[in-house]
């Protein structure tokens, strides 16, 4: 009984250093996510200042400026 006690304490403990590993991963994803939700702000800002209003065409990559309303 004392080593399945014994067993159970060591799975606990691994368990939980492999938890507290799943939230530094995880962590880690998010700050790499805004990162690159800044850089395609960066990106999106460029585009807007050099070719004008519009959007991203995100099938080919083209700038489709915004049409003229008159």
């Amino acid at each position: 009984l004392h080593d399945e006690i014994t067993k159970v304490e060591v799975t606990t403990k691994d368990l939980e250093q492999s938890l507290k590993q799943v939230h530094k991963d995880r962590d880690t994803v998010i700050k790499e996510i805004e990162d690159n939700r800044e850089n395609e702000s960066g990106i999106l800002k460029g585009f807007v200042e050099k070719y004008g209003e519009g959007r991203l065409n995100l099938t080919d990559m083209s700038w489709i400026p915004n049409e003229n309303k008159q």
